[in-house]
């Protein structure tokens, strides 16, 4: 696999072809993670491995995902003439931290279009230009998801939107559109790929598949009763 390194202007610096160790999670609700671990005696990486550097795993994908470098570290090992380049960086979504809500804002509706109103008022389009993150598109199915209605009263952007997607059942990515020029920010609805469900394609991971390497569980009965006691209205012999 290779790893191709971008500046947040879209200009291309370069590409990684050998790394020691990565995690790339993915998530649902919040922002994908990364973690990034390079061992070697090339010290040019040291210039594509800095802070808001964009790192990506396929620029060719329909929806490719940007990682911003959010810590980067190196160990030089005088001995052997090793550096070891440790980055870990998560997916724009987080951007949205950087702001925070309105005096009682208070939005209802599909959860798919209050969180997009919430991200419009306080991101991509608010009243105070300089307030604006100017790399964001957003393309929201405001459509999707369960009635609700949300209150936020400053309260951090980011978390707000999680709650509403959490609420809502809904799901966040952040992808990079070349053409543009922009990160955009899409909601949208997951595909039910449960057991139970018999429209999709399941997924199911498990050992007997062999497509999880390792998996652990516990089972706590400290809690477990095999009773209840129930009592009515009154107190004593009176209760009924």
């Amino acid at each position: 696999m290779e790893l191709y390194v971008y500046d947040l202007k879209f200009n291309w610096l370069g590409i990684i072809d050998s790394f020691d160790c990565l995690i790339w999670e993915t998530n649902y609700q919040t922002a994908d993670t990364m973690q990034l671990e390079i061992t070697t005696k090339d010290t040019s990486l040291n210039n594509l491995l800095q802070r808001d550097m964009v790192i990506y795993r396929d620029v060719k994908e329909a929806e490719p995902v940007p990682f911003i470098i959010e810590e980067s570290g190196f160990k030089d090992d005088a001995q052997t003439g090793l550096i070891t380049y440790t980055v870990s960086g998560s997916s724009p979504e987080t951007w949205l931290t950087r702001r925070f809500t309105g005096l009682k804002e208070t939005k209802k509706g599909k959860a798919g279009n209050v969180a997009a109103e919430f991200i419009k008022s306080n991101a991509t389009e608010p009243t105070r230009s300089a307030r604006k993150i100017q790399e964001y598109i957003l393309n929201a199915d405001t459509t999707k998801g369960k009635e609700i209605e949300v209150e936020a009263h400053y309260k951090n952007l980011y978390d707000t939107i999680v709650g509403i997607l959490e609420d809502g059942e809904l799901g966040i990515k952040c992808y990079a559109d070349f053409k543009k020029k922009k990160y955009v920010i899409k909601i949208f609805e997951g595909i039910d790929r449960t057991r139970d469900q018999k429209v999709n394609k399941k997924a199911i991971f498990s050992t007997e598949f062999d497509n999880i390497s390792d998996q652990s569980y516990n089972i706590d009965a400290r809690d477990y009763k095999n009773f209840a006691l129930v009592a009515g209205a009154g107190e004593d012999e009176a209760r009924k």
